[in-house]
This record gives structure tokens, C-alpha cells and sequence, in this order.
């Protein structure tokens, strides 16, 4: 926190830590890509753009949390014909690519289907890009079990055992995220 020079945590997640330092710092508002504004859809320059923001900072390898349809936006894109690579063999069978590693000069990221992204319908066009060296966890309330607990699709009250664990990302120029993200055109 830079007015009390203490390590800011948060509770909200990466989204919520970008946010935050956002807040702090407007010049970091290029780490966040807002499809849905657009029709759910971007152009390759400016998602080229966007991974530039954030990819330039930090280590050189980062990780890309994706959603299915963010990630078939990708892939699509790559596999096109007049954008992606294709090879055609003497059967008539088309390979296109299997894409995991983004290599580019700023740096490599590889991406990922995360299991939150896939089960759940508002997050399945969401991609989050994650610098692993650069999180800090903490634990803010330790691991209980507390009984009677509402769980969504129960029809019965049940215990569970919660935690609340708190990140620090310790250079936030290093992260972003995309939401929205469902088609990629040239």
C-alpha cells in the first residue's frame, strides 16, 4: 500500500488485486481486456496489445488461465486459413495446430483450462494471465468447520470446512486479465 508502505492483500483473487492496484495506479488499466463491450469479440491487434501490457513485466514465463471459449477463441484464430497454419496431407486430412505456448519476443505464456473457468457459465469466456514467481499467499483466517452452511443446489443445510487465504501480487504489472473474450478477428 503506498500511503502506508504495508504489503497489500486481498481477499478478492487475482481480478480483485489487479483491480486494486489499478486504483493505485491508473496506468495499469491496459493489463485489462473488456470484450463483452465489443461484442465479445477483439481484433489481434489490440489483444496483441493487451498481452504487451503485461507480459513485459516480471519473469519471463507466464501462465494464461482460460476459459473454453476464450481458449477456442485463440486456437480458431490460429488455426484459420488466412491466419493460422494449416497443413494438408496426401489423404486430404487437415492438421492445424494444438495451442499451449504463446512464444513472442516480450516473452512466453502458456495457457491453461481452469476448472472454475469450464464449470461455470460467467467465467467461460474469461482468460487470466498469471506471473507465479511474483504471488505472495497469505493466510487470513485459518481453516474451521462450520455447520449449517446454505450450499447452492442442496436442499439440506451441510457443514463445511472454509478458509480465507489472502495473494499479494508483488509487481501487479505483471498480471492481467481478459473478459468476454469469445472471437478473435484479424
Amino acid at each position: 500500500d503506498p500511503e502506508t508502505g504495508r504489503n497489500l492483500y486481498t481477499t478478492g483473487g487475482i481480478k480483485g488485486a489487479i483491480d486494486a492496484a489499478i486504483l493505485n495506479d491508473s496506468s495499469l488499466s491496459g493489463n485489462v481486456l473488456n470484450c463483452a463491450s465489443t461484442g465479445n469479440a477483439v481484433t489481434i491487434k489490440n489483444f496483441k496489445s493487451w498481452l504487451q501490457t503485461w507480459l513485459v513485466n516480471g519473469t519471463e514465463n507466464k501462465l494464461l488461465f482460460c476459459g473454453p471459449l476464450s481458449f477456442s477463441a485463440l486456437s480458431d484464430y490460429a488455426n484459420s486459413g488466412a491466419n493460422g497454419f494449416r497443413i494438408m496431407n496426401n489423404d486430404g486430412e487437415v492438421f492445424g495446430m494444438k495451442l499451449y505456448d504463446v512464444v513472442t519476443p516480450l516473452g512466453s505464456v502458456s495457457m491453461c483450462m481452469h476448472p472454475l473457468f469450464k464449470n461455470s457459465i460467467g467465467f467461460n469466456d474469461w482468460m487470466i494471465g498469471v506471473d507465479l514467481a511474483l504471488i505472495t499467499q497469505k493466510v487470513m483466517e485459518k481453516l474451521f468447520y462450520q455447520d449449517g452452511i446454505e450450499t447452492p443446489g442442496q436442499a439440506a443445510y451441510q457443514g463445511q470446512f472454509r478458509a480465507m487465504l489472502g495473494i499479494k501480487l508483488e509487481f501487479a504489472a505483471a498480471f492481467g486479465y481478459a473478459t468476454g473474450l469469445r472471437t478473435i478477428t484479424g
